[in-house]
């Protein structure tokens, strides 16, 4: 075995543990009752000096649960009225928005290898589903409010699964946990928009050849062929 290296002093900021909080519980099933131990850490890591947690350490201990509870709460809140985009929410720490956007005039980046020019080029109504750490995208066939009955095509992009879940490559997907609701939809659009199309993960996503779809939409003004979306069997009601 190779000798060990002590890289330690390469650290920008050393945390040294302080103490260790142990918790009890009784055993029934209902209306446990709970009690907490606080133990100081030797130099050589062992918990020593077991004692009910002090008044003072239960109110920081309080405290940083609390900031921990705004941040959760201020996740995906409105700064004002719901946007007109937004057909639904989960509010929950690993919830969910949807949102739609009407069909308009988007730049798009293509890897050279597709043999298609970036540029710009009408696109379909979308529906987009995000979380934190993943987006799905699918597309409507009518440039209208969508409901929960309106049928999902898939969206006519490559880099998407056959399930609309959207390959996001090497792009840095960084959000807040805190981050309010138009924060999080401007932000997902920019991650998707300003990333390369590279390649179809499960075939073609359109009726037509899709590399020759693009190659007749791109900085000509064309209105986006409805026809050629293929549609995937799902209606919004399935993915909330």
């Amino acid at each position: 075995m190779e000798n060990l290296i002590d890289i330690t002093t390469d650290f920008g900021k050393l945390y040294i543990p302080q103490k260790a909080l142990v918790f009890y519980a009784t055993e029934q099933i209902c209306n446990k009752e709970f009690y907490i131990e606080a133990f100081d850490i030797g130099n050589d890591g062992t918990p020593l000096n077991a004692k009910p947690l002090s008044v003072k350490e239960s109110c920081r201990l309080a405290m940083l649960l609390n900031s921990s509870n705004k941040l959760r709460h201020a996740f995906l809140k409105p700064k004002g009225l719901l946007p007109e985009s937004v057909l639904y929410i989960n509010p929950e720490e690993e919830g969910f928005v949807i949102w739609q956007t009407r069909q308009r005039n988007n730049r798009l980046f293509f890897k050279e290898s597709l043999g298609i020019r970036s540029g710009k080029a009408n696109i379909p109504a979308l529906i987009w589903k995000a979380n934190r750490n993943e987006l799905f995208l699918y597309a409507l066939n009518e440039n209208v409010k969508a409901t929960e009955n309106t049928a999902l095509f898939h969206a006519p992009f490559f880099n998407i699964y056959e399930s609309g879940s959207v390959c996001m490559g090497n792009v840095g997907i960084d959000i807040a946990p805190d981050i309010g609701l138009e924060d999080f939809i401007a932000g997902w659009e920019l991650y998707f928009f300003n990333s390369y199309f590279s390649h179809s993960i499960y075939g073609y996503a359109t009726k037509t050849n899709i590399v020759q779809l693009w190659q007749g939409l791109m900085d000509k003004g064309n209105k986006f062929p409805n026809t050629t979306l293929k549609p995937n069997g799902l209606i919004i009601k399935d993915i909330l």
